[in-house]
């Protein structure tokens, strides 16, 4: 069963790597959200375990990778998008105070619609931009993930594209 998951995720990533091989995709700061959601589940995967008691409890458990280079290349990836997203989160911060200061209003809901428009093309436009710093990203091959033993869920496969390889 895990080995049929994993083949399934890794087929639906192969269409989306097949175009990118050999190049490096320019991460937009929508992505980036997405691929550090990702990152940080390759930190564990919760399971339901028996307490002590008898009680059932939650518990985070690693992924069994094996490899400390990987897992510091998930973190230095980690830490290189999270610092994208603050970069896009200030000027998100920027362009709201730009435009409740030229409303003359103290919160966004304060709107003209018309001013909202404008505001919403200024998100859009900042979301579909390059992520700073994202070109210096670690690749991860997929066999580095050890697919066959630990069942990362697909939605966290198909985040991680951007970065990681299929294996030839």
């Amino acid at each position: 069963m895990k080995r049929i998951i994993a083949t399934v995720a890794l087929a639906c990533l192969s269409v989306q790597l097949a175009f990118a091989e050999d190049a490096k995709p320019k991460i937009i700061i929508r992505d980036a959200l997405a691929l550090q959601t990702a990152l940080q589940a390759l930190d564990g995967h919760q399971v339901i375990v028996k307490g002590p008691n008898g009680a059932d409890a939650i518990v985070t458990l690693p992924w069994e990778f094996g490899d400390a280079t990987l897992r510091l290349k998930i973190v230095n990836d980690l830490n290189i998008v999270v610092a994208a997203i603050k970069s896009a989160q200030q000027v998100q911060q920027a362009l709201t105070k730009e435009a409740t200061t030229k409303a003359e209003v103290t919160e966004l809901k304060d709107l003209k619609p018309e001013d909202v428009v404008v505001f919403n093309k200024q998100i859009e436009d900042l979301m579909t931009q390059p992520a700073a710093g994202t070109q210096d990203l670690a690749r991860i091959k997929a066999s580095e993930l050890k697919l066959g033993k630990n069942e990362i869920p697909g939605s966290i496969l198909s985040a991680l594209s951007p970065i990681l390889d299929l294996d030839k």
